[in-house]
């Protein structure tokens, strides 16, 4: 009779890493951005984790997912970040968060973090999402100013005409702050010089400004 010891399972150290890369986190805060500070908090998470673990990277914004990385390409990963013009999502970072649970072994641990400038209230909805297998580690870190935010934002834009080879722009614009705002209003169709608009805004203004241009 032979007698076979079995190895025991490999336990593997699996983290998911949600990363807000979306505008608003180019927003100013003192002498740094909100997405410079996310990067330092993301990058001393993944120091914080064992050696051997296995990253995963969502950017919320630009959609791009990296998976399976050691160590040192995840923290490469995370400093590559930079700001992109659309919204950030979760759909995304759940679905492949969901696909991860159909796939994890008994032994490993699967920890997920979110790193982003949405409210606290947003935030704690993802302690909640269903999974198909038990998540061993949630959590989320808040980035936000370490004040009322001052700004001034672009809102929304729509194109309103676009005869005679001049293309029309309704460019909604609010100030959220309590102190008027003087800013500049860029539009540019690829290809062409930009147009330049001054836009002075009183105290929790909104307005609509039209743009022209070629």
């Amino acid at each position: 009779v032979l007698h076979v010891t079995p190895e025991p399972p490999e336990q593997r150290s699996i983290h998911y890493l949600a990363l807000d890369d979306s505008m608003s986190m180019a927003y100013r805060d003192g002498s740094e951005t909100l997405l410079a500070r996310m990067v330092d908090a993301a990058v001393e998470h993944v120091r914080r984790a064992p050696d051997d673990g296995t990253f995963n990277l969502c950017a919320l914004a630009s959609g791009r997912f990296v998976y399976d990385l050691n160590k040192s390409q995840a923290i490469a990963e995370i400093k590559r970040l930079k700001p992109v013009p659309r919204s950030a999502s979760l759909e995304g970072f759940f679905s492949a968060l969901r696909q991860a649970g159909r796939t994890v072994a008994p032994d490993d641990t699967l920890a997920a973090t979110i790193f982003s400038d949405f409210s606290p209230n947003v935030l704690a909805q993802f302690a909640q999402v269903p999974q198909p297998a038990v998540v061993d580690d949630v959590h989320y870190e808040s980035i936000v100013p370490s004040g009322p935010i001052d700004n001034a934002a672009v809102t929304a834009a729509r194109i309103v005409d676009t005869t005679n080879r001049q293309l029309s722009l309704d460019v909604t614009v609010v100030n959220y702050g309590s102190t008027a705002q003087q800013r500049t209003l860029m539009a540019q169709v690829l290809g062409s010089e930009p147009v330049a608009q001054e836009v002075r805004l009183a105290p929790h203004e909104r307005d609509v400004v039209r743009v022209q241009m070629n």
